[in-house]
């Protein structure tokens, strides 16, 4: 099953006080990413961070074992202010898991195409938007 954290759970780490990214507070966003890759969109190495989880997916509808959304705070140095982003860990739940009731099914079914629809609408308004 996937982790979970209680709400408003924290992970930090420092770059310059560990040898490597596995000695850090674990944070799933720059474990998932990696630290190259938070460089590349945050425009520099971030050298300390934090992520705070806001919600769990679906918690309002009471189905919220399908992931997190946290906010990753990036310290890059230098002088510069902190840069905040949202990350949204979609983990669903596998079929097997859904009770066999039919409303249950069609539900999950719902949950895991709006995921894919989301997906794609970020992946076709990303590059857009940063223009």
């Amino acid at each position: 099953g996937a982790s979970r954290r209680a709400p408003g759970a924290r992970a930090r780490g420092v770059l310059s006080n560990a040898s490597s990214l596995a000695e850090l507070t674990p944070s799933a966003t720059v474990s998932e990413l990696g630290i190259d890759r938070l460089a590349s969109i945050a425009g520099g190495t971030p050298v300390s961070w934090e992520e705070r989880q806001l919600a769990r997916i679906l918690e309002s509808t009471g189905q919220d074992d399908y992931g997190e959304i946290t906010r990753l705070t990036l310290d890059l140095g230098g002088g510069q202010g902190p840069q905040s982003y949202i990350a949204k860990r979609v983990r669903p739940r596998s079929d097997a898991s859904v009770p066999p009731d039919p409303i249950l099914q069609a539900e999950h079914r719902r949950f895991l195409q709006s995921f894919v629809v989301e997906g794609a609408a970020y992946r076709e308004l990303t590059e857009p938007l940063a223009e």
